[in-house]
């Protein structure tokens, strides 16, 4: 609290700025998403931005029509929580800001202190239509005005505080017309790789997926890095979501029956692993990531080239699949660090992987010499 205090003093004394400076200043920034930015990454947060705005989609009718129903309520609100915490986590802070805009005033109600109203489902509305278009701006590397955010963070802070929304001048854009910049038509507008400023919030460790690598090289320290370091809430969502997918690599394993021939690994397995890997550096998990990338890029290879799951592959599989399992038990239970065994796993595992794909591309191209020869008789 002081320190808050600290702040609001620094500012009331702080020089300000003409108004319409300000307003015209504010109306150019756009949002940038910086190079570093991990692009397998960032199409997964795409992709599951996309499935998270169907979630609302499904629970904000219900909520609609029940401004009682705390079921969908909560759906809603986590369903925010993630946006802001996954778009925190690949750099999105524009969309960080709006979702927790969006949530905290959706804590007030969780927690008892408000109401469901017209004035939140209609904020609710709003918000959840930005949404693809935040999404497509990722996607297309757009600028994004974050003057478009403003209202609707200025109005769902003016509803978790139980005050009236007095629209100011740089916040009068369209909700829900509001959509990636063409900055071709607009030569003048400030481009930043920077979110909206930071509000006021629960604190929520914002570590990067290099910073958790960092921690990871550090070899034995490790051992001792408990789920302090993520956002409790974020890491209940990845842990569900890893069971799925976990589940999905298991019931894989299981359908293979003794004697089995000519079984190649499925869509289904491929998107699992695909989207655990993401999910887990989305959220920090670096150990779950490290274990399953390997994983997933072999899977991947291994449909590419048509590979059928030998001995070999089944047994390695199976301990993956046991690691993962054991790696996931230990991150419920609050300890990050790598389980045992994962790093000779990983190892073999990028062993057994090279040596396939190099005999697959000697098959290939022995097919390919066979060919030509014949096309030459």
């Amino acid at each position: 609290e002081a320190e808050a205090e600290a702040e609001a003093e620094a500012e009331a004394e702080a020089p300000q700025a003409a108004p319409e400076a300000e307003a015209a200043s504010d109306a150019n920034e756009m949002f940038v998403l910086g190079d570093e930015a991990d692009e397998e990454i960032l199409e997964i947060f795409i992709e599951e931005g996309g499935e998270v705005h169907e979630h609302i989609n499904e629970y904000l009718p219900q909520l609609q029509a029940d401004y009682d129903n705390l079921d969908a309520l909560l759906e809603i609100r986590r369903s925010y929580h993630t946006l802001k915490g996954s778009g925190r986590m690949i750099g999105a802070t524009h969309i960080g800001d709006f979702a927790w805009s969006v949530e905290r005033m959706l804590n007030k109600v969780r927690d008892g202190a408000a109401k469901v109203n017209d004035t939140c489902i209609t904020i609710l509305q709003d918000a959840t239509a930005m949404v693809p278009g935040l999404l497509k701006a990722l996607e297309d590397k757009q600028p994004y005005p974050l003057a478009s955010l403003r209202p609707i963070i200025a109005r769902a802070d003016a509803e978790w505080q139980g005050i009236a929304w007095q629209p100011a001048a740089s916040e009068t854009v369209p909700q829900a017309e509001a959509g990636p910049a063409e900055h071709e038509h607009e030569p003048e507008a400030e481009v930043i790789e920077a979110g909206l400023p930071q509000q006021d919030e629960e604190a929520l460790p914002q570590a990067t997926v290099e910073e958790t690598a960092a921690a990871d090289d550090a070899g034995s320290a490790q051992e001792s890095e408990t789920a302090e370091t993520i956002d409790a809430e974020l890491l209940d969502i990845f842990v569900s979501e890893a069971e799925a997918h976990i589940g999905t690599f298991a019931a894989f394993l299981d359908q293979i029956n003794p004697g089995y021939e000519d079984v190649q690994v499925s869509s289904d397995l491929q998107r699992a692993l695909h989207t655990l890997k993401g999910s887990a550096y989305m959220a920090g998990v670096d150990a779950m990531a490290k274990l399953v990338a390997p994983l997933e890029s072999f899977v991947k290879d291994m449909a590419n080239y048509h590979t059928t799951v030998d001995t070999q592959m089944l047994a390695l599989f199976i301990r993956g699949c046991e690691l993962l399992q054991q790696q996931l038990a230990q991150i419920s239970a609050n300890h990050l660090a790598p389980v045992a065994g994962s790093e000779a796993f990983v190892d073999e595992l990028k062993q057994m992987h090279a040596a396939r794909v190099e005999s697959q591309e000697a098959q290939a191209e022995q097919s390919s010499g066979l060919a030509d020869k014949y096309t030459a008789l």
